[in-house]
């Protein structure tokens, strides 16, 4: 499988891939606000665990955007969270977000986002 980006529109999406291999999942975030993708099921801000490594970033733009740096000098402005995400488990997985401020917990989450893995040794 080659690197694989997803969006917004690939909410409940079903992807298959190897242990060891990476996709890259693209979100609109504004954390000026408060509000951040979390992982549901996970104790505050922590993205990672033993069937899923995460590595996460803010870019102040949005999705798929090519103009860098129309946005940066807007205050207050969203942008992308992207989050790279690591296989690391065989197996059916669900990775599942939720968007919303880390201190309120996940019933009040605005926004859900799960993607289903298969994963093979």
């Amino acid at each position: 499988m080659s690197h694989n980006l997803f969006t917004e529109e690939d909410n409940n999406k079903t992807i298959r891939m190897v242990i060891g291999e990476t996709f890259t999942i693209e979100l609109e975030s504004n954390p000026t606000t408060g509000y951040t993708w979390l992982r549901s099921g996970l104790a505050g801000t922590e993205l990672s665990d033993c069937t899923f490594a995460i590595q996460s970033k803010f870019n102040n733009r949005a999705p798929h955007d090519n103009h860098k740096n129309h946005r940066r000098l807007l205050v207050g402005a969203g942008g992308t969270m992207v989050l790279e995400v690591k296989a690391l488990k065989a197996g059916k997985h669900t990775l599942s977000l939720a968007y919303g401020r880390p201190w309120v917990g996940f019933n009040a989450a605005a926004k859900r986002y799960n993607i289903h893995v298969e994963a093979t040794a």
